[in-house]
């Protein structure tokens, strides 16, 4: 992407449609990332040499406007004198962002959507520094920018997180009807559209459950999680074993007493599959047990198959998902 419109991003003069290609360009590639940082450092640099900050004469003689066929040696020129300023990339970077107004609230008001694609995980790391990792299927939304009071996201599927700690700006996830609300913490939601219920697990720290219509539903405590039906609409709080809710990070389907269509839901996401059930007496056979994700569909089938009966029938379709009956 050329540099005039990375730096036209940066100051704030593009419309809503550049702005939206700026940064889906900026999540393509972490080569982009760095491209992007780059040039953003270089802006600070010379926002500072123009402050009269320690170094302030030897930035403002390297630092010029970013254009031309200079450009690119002139980032490299400026970046290796930011250990002779003494000011690191970082703290650059927030200076420049905080000082920027205009350029915040755009940020703010632009929002983001990344997709975990079937059979695969996807890690998101958002503004604040909080880590997302999204399950096979996955949907989040969520400002380029927080600004101070909430730092919210929207979820669609299951995703751990683990929150960077900000007491005074909750981290706050709207999954389905339900409200996780957290300042440093790591837990696990799981809230599928198209399962029957709600699952948040913590890890670490401390969050509050709450409906969508904000009615505070339960707080809970490392080792705990909160299942909401969405059926009956009733709340259960237990103390499990977090690692049946987050082992999915290992590539890993970890299941105790689930019914078998359940557990299918799971294998059509991560294999991009439909599965039918020939019997519904088949869909509510129970298992116990974990499955490694790494392993063809075919495997996993025959090791279901060990504890129970029934037999099974792919038809492959290379133009769309294959189908699975389940007899």
């Amino acid at each position: 992407m050329e540099e005039k419109m990375l730096t036209d991003f940066l100051a704030g003069r593009l419309d809503k449609e550049k702005e939206s290609e700026v940064l889906n360009w900026i999540e393509e590639s972490e080569e982009n990332r760095i491209e992007f940082n780059t040039i953003k450092n270089m802006l600070a640099f010379a926002h500072l040499a123009h402050e009269g900050r320690p170094g302030s004469d030897l930035l403002r003689r390297k630092a010029r406007r970013i254009t031309g066929a200079e450009s690119g040696r002139l980032i490299k020129t400026v970046l290796r004198y930011a250990a002779a300023v003494g000011v690191t990339a970082g703290v650059i970077t927030s200076l420049f962002i905080y000082r920027s107004a205009n350029f915040r609230e755009q940020l703010a008001s632009t929002y983001q959507s990344v997709t975990a694609p079937p059979g695969q995980t996807t890690e998101v790391l958002l503004a604040d520094g909080s880590r997302v990792l999204l399950n096979s299927g996955t949907s989040i939304t969520y400002p380029a920018l927080f600004v101070s009071g909430e730092r919210e996201i929207n979820l669609s599927g299951e995703a751990f997180f683990e929150v960077a700690k900000e007491r005074d700006n909750p981290f706050i996830v709207k999954a389905g009807k339900i409200r996780v609300t957290a300042t440093g913490t790591s837990f696990n939601v799981d809230a599928y559209s198209d399962g029957n219920e709600i699952n948040v697990t913590l890890v670490e720290g401390s969050v509050t459950v709450k409906s969508e219509d904000e009615d505070y539903i339960t707080t809970l405590s490392p080792g705990e999680n909160v299942r909401t039906d969405l059926i009956t609409g009733e709340y259960l709080k237990s103390t499990v074993d977090t690692y049946f809710y987050t082992s999915w990070q290992q590539g890993i389907i970890t299941f105790s007493n689930r019914q078998l269509g359940e557990i299918a839901k799971d294998l059509e996401r991560w294999y991009n599959v439909e599965i039918i059930f020939a019997r519904e007496s088949t869909r509510t056979i129970r298992y116990s047990g974990a499955i490694l994700k790494n392993k063809p569909i075919d495997q996993v089938l025959e090791i279901l198959k060990l504890t129970s009966h029934f037999n099974y029938a792919i038809e492959i379709d290379d133009d769309k998902r294959s189908i699975i009956t389940i007899k």
